[in-house]
């Protein structure tokens, strides 16, 4: 017997590569895509490297006397934007557009053993399509690192007069710190792209 044929339109991919960094659709109302890793980290659950706010190399010390991006802009220019310089192609660190957004359009838990790795965080779980992102607790340094496992602390590109804004958890709730996290603090950074 003869068989209709019937348009499939595949539904868009919810992983995805750019520039060799894979990055997950939840769905947002902007489009935008999150890295499934922190700079630096090969897995989800790695802290990966820690940045100074503005600077795009890694260092030994994170401390005001070691700090050289000494300008706050509203938004960091894409030779200032670590994630545009570490990861390529169309990446760049989130804006504070973007991690209200996030806030908005998931849900927030937090976990003490993602995955059976011990690693404690947030996973962050799409509102309309189920999927998710874990953002470990990797705490920031400031001479030594602090509070891992107990904060995140994620840098974004704008800022507010003197500091720079941040994507902050504890207790899975999203909150953004610009009055007392210092730009010259090395945390870390999450890439996004359109």
């Amino acid at each position: 017997s003869e068989v209709d044929s019937i348009s499939f339109i595949a539904p868009p991919p919810t992983t995805g590569v750019e520039n060799g960094y894979e990055w997950v659709d939840l769905g947002l109302p902007s489009g935008l895509k999150w890295a499934t890793c922190n700079i630096g980290a090969n897995s989800p659950e790695k802290y990966g490297s820690y940045f100074s706010w503005g600077e795009t190399s890694t260092k030994n010390y994170y401390m005001e006397s070691y700090y050289s991006y000494s300008e706050t802009p509203l938004v960091l220019p894409l030779n200032n934007d670590a994630a545009h310089v570490k990861m390529g192609g169309s990446w760049r660190m989130p804006t504070e557009t973007d991690k209200n957004e996030l806030r908005d359009n998931c849900t927030w838990t937090w976990t003490t053993n993602y995955n059976n790795t011990g690693v404690v965080g947030v996973i962050v779980t799409s509102k309309k399509n189920s999927n998710h992102l874990f953002f470990p607790a990797a705490g920031r340094y400031y001479n030594v690192l602090k509070d891992a496992g107990s904060y995140g602390y994620y840098w974004l590109s704008t800022s507010s007069l003197s500091y720079a804004s941040v994507l902050c958890f504890r207790n899975g709730n999203p909150i953004v710190v610009s009055t007392n996290v210092s730009n010259c603090y090395g945390s870390t950074i999450r890439g996004v792209c359109q």
